[in-house]
């Protein structure tokens, strides 16, 4: 009766795609672009003292100097929308070079 149990579970999970990929549909290089620099405004707006009038501007610097790091025409999206973490990593270290104070 338990295995009979297990084999629906498991059955059902597959069914619902509780078990699918990490990585969803690639993306387009310009919507990882466009998603770089909606992360850093979000996550830099954040920050306390960063200027806000040149916030937008040095996102825009920072999105496409993380941009630069990648090669290809179509990206990896996790299933939760975010980055990856090497695109997240990207975006941190092009961030620094970009948000001179």
């Amino acid at each position: 009766m338990m295995r009979k149990r297990l084999f629906l579970a498991l059955g059902l999970a597959s069914t619902l795609g509780v078990w699918s990929p990490v990585h969803a549909a690639p993306i387009s290089r310009e919507a990882l672009e466009r998603q770089l620099l909606d992360t850093c405004i979000y996550r830099q707006f954040a920050v306390k003292d960063v200027r806000r009038a040149s916030m937008v501007e040095d996102c825009r610097c920072a999105s496409r100097t993380a941009m630069k790091g990648v090669e290809g025409s179509s990206f990896d999206q996790p299933r939760s929308g975010g980055l990856t973490a090497q695109q997240d990593q990207a975006l941190k270290a092009a961030i620094a070079a970009c948000f001179k104070g």
